[in-house]
């Protein structure tokens, strides 16, 4: 990049800066507080902690599809246990980052290859067979409640059906 680009791209830089925090402050302006709260309190502690449960169930199956997924590593406790850790990081990222939800996908591979020799081709292929398993089962599973659900009214706030 030249000298001559580095004030555009500051400029950009604090503008989508700037963005995303008049976008953050509009979405916590329109939130109902007490409606959460009183939702989450609704739950009571067995609700939460049945929520959670299940969160780190389905995080941990993922997690487990991923390592599959990576021939070279072992199927052991211990090497499940690693690939969790660097989903957790890649997760992390995907949250921050402002990249439609892939934005650690790049990070689980680099993490892969500098501390556990996976080359960046078997971690991408994984990460890739991993992501289109999932969308294939979201997709089953939405097809599965789209058939439960014909011809059934929900009505209310939720339209018709």
């Amino acid at each position: 990049m030249t000298t001559a680009g580095r004030p555009v791209t500051r400029f950009l830089s604090w503008l989508y800066i700037g963005l995303g925090v008049a976008l953050l402050a509009w979405v916590v302006a329109e939130v109902d507080f007490d409606a959460a709260l009183a939702a989450v309190l609704g739950m009571g502690w067995q609700g939460l902690a049945a929520a959670f449960a299940i969160y780190l169930a389905a995080f941990y199956i993922d997690s487990l599809s991923w390592h599959l997924a990576i021939l070279r590593l072992p199927l052991t406790p211990r090497w499940s246990y690693i690939v969790w850790r660097i989903r957790m990081v890649g997760e992390a990222f995907n949250t921050v980052l402002p990249a439609g939800g892939f934005g650690g996908e790049p990070i689980k591979a680099v993490l892969l290859k500098r501390h556990h020799a996976v080359s960046y081709r078997e971690g991408t292929a994984s990460i890739i067979l991993a992501r289109t398993v999932n969308l294939i089962g979201l997709v089953v599973f939405m097809l599965v409640g789209l058939i439960l659900l014909a011809g059934h009214e929900i009505g209310g706030r939720y339209g018709p059906f």
